[in-house]
């Protein structure tokens, strides 16, 4: 039998301009909608659009959240100065790796808090993880299911991306995050692609990602 797939927001806009999708980590994710080289050569030289809603959105709340990431991941935590963003991993008792992931230090109207990005295919892993130890006091929200993820990749893609905000893109160094608006959404924006290439990570609510 075979388990439905999971979707992201942009799932049906994915579908309506000829993706060909494939099962990622459990998710239905598009892989392709020309050629490869094509796409490489439009990240490359131009700008390309991800949609990587399929990963793992957590967050973390209470003063006590500090101290319990710390706890959880291979490199300190607590100290992080606010809009920054670190790399770490989470281990196993063994010190078997779980997965990598991202921690963001950020502050909303509801104040200070964590943000983790996890990979999609450990998302469920980590989480039970987390849920066996995490202490009554820390506040833990899986935000996967109500947000969305879309990153804006290549030498274009800040001048495009900063069409549409207020927020001063080219002064955000690597690997810091904020809030702010994208297309009169709110939003979190941060920088910390993968691809090589310049860019923006943006997450919003799931229901204007398409707008977005």
């Amino acid at each position: 039998m075979t388990a439905t797939l999971l979707q992201t927001p942009l799932h049906d806009w994915h579908a309506a301009y000829g993706a060909r999708m494939v099962d990622f980590g459990g998710w239905s994710m598009p892989v392709q909608y020309s050629s490869i080289v094509e796409e490489h050569q439009a990240c490359r030289n131009r700008a390309t659009l991800f949609d990587v809603s399929h990963m793992g959105r957590l967050r973390f709340d209470g003063p006590a959240a500090e101290a319990f990431l710390d706890s959880l991941c291979t490199r300190r935590i607590s100290g992080t100065p606010t809009g920054k963003v670190r790399y770490s991993l989470v281990c196993n008792q063994q010190g078997g790796i779980l997965d990598d992931v991202l921690i963001y230090h950020l502050e909303d109207d509801d104040g200070p808090y964590y943000w983790m990005v996890v990979n999609a295919s450990n998302r469920e892993k980590i989480v039970a993880w987390i849920e066996q130890r995490i202490p009554a006091e820390v506040g833990f929200n899986d935000r996967t299911f109500d947000t969305a993820m879309i990153a804006v990749q290549g030498p274009q893609a800040i001048a495009i991306a900063q069409s549409l905000t207020d927020v001063a893109l080219a002064e955000m160094s690597y690997y810091t995050g904020l809030h702010g608006e994208v297309a009169d959404c709110p939003a979190m924006i941060s920088r910390t692609g993968y691809t090589g290439e310049d860019g923006v990570e943006v997450t919003v609510s799931d229901n204007p990602a398409v707008a977005v």
